[in-house]
C-alpha cells in the first residue's frame, strides 16, 4: 500500500503522520509552512480541532531522556477484528541522528502493525517488537483519544 504523504524536507513529519491515517486531515501550505520549526503535540492537537474532530493526542508512553520503548507495550492492539488503533510513534533513525521523527502507524487485532513513515513511499507491515529493530530508538507512543475519554479506532 502506498504512503499517501511524503515528505520531501527535513520537516513536517508530525502533519504527515496524522494526515497518512486520517484521511480527513488536511495538509495545507500554511500547516507545512508552521512545520517548519518542527511539529509537537499542542500544535497537531490544534490542526485536529480546526479540522472538526472530537479527538486528540496522547501520550500512552514517552522518554524524555529517549529511553526506548518498554517490551509491555509491544502488545498493544484492539480485540475486535474490523479495527485498527491508530498510533503515533516518536523515533531516532539512526544512532548518529538527532533528528526526532513522528511516524504514525494502524495496529490490528492480529497485533500487526502497518507503518506509515513520510520518509518511505509504501506502508511496512511488521510487528510492534520489530520496531525497535527498524528505528535506533522509539522512545514516544501515542494514541487518539475522543473527548468522551474513549479511545479511537479506524475500520480500515
Amino acid at each position: 500500500m502506498k504512503i499517501k504523504y511524503n515528505q520531501t524536507e527535513a520537516y513536517g513529519c508530525g502533519l504527515y503522520s496524522v494526515a497518512n491515517i486520517f484521511d480527513d486531515f488536511r495538509v495545507t501550505e500554511c500547516r507545512i509552512e508552521e512545520s517548519k520549526k518542527g511539529n509537537n503535540l499542542s500544535q497537531l492537537n490544534r490542526w485536529i480541532r480546526e479540522d472538526g474532530h472530537a479527538f486528540s493526542i496522547e501520550p500512552f508512553y514517552y522518554d524524555n531522556e529517549r529511553g526506548p520503548l518498554p517490551a509491555p507495550f509491544f502488545e498493544y492492539h484492539p480485540v475486535e477484528s474490523d479495527l485498527h488503533l491508530p498510533v503515533l510513534f516518536d523515533v531516532q533513525i539512526s544512532e548518529h541522528s538527532k533528528l526526532i521523527h513522528f511516524i504514525s502507524g494502524l495496529i490490528d487485532s492480529d497485533k500487526w502493525l502497518y507503518i506509515f513513515d513520510s520518509y518511505k513511499k509504501e506502508v511496512v507491515k511488521t510487528e510492534m517488537r520489530y520496531l525497535t529493530d527498524m528505528y535506533h530508538n522509539v522512545f514516544g507512543f501515542y494514541h487518539f483519544i475522543g473527548d468522551n475519554g474513549d479511545y479511537i479506532f479506524l475500520n480500515k
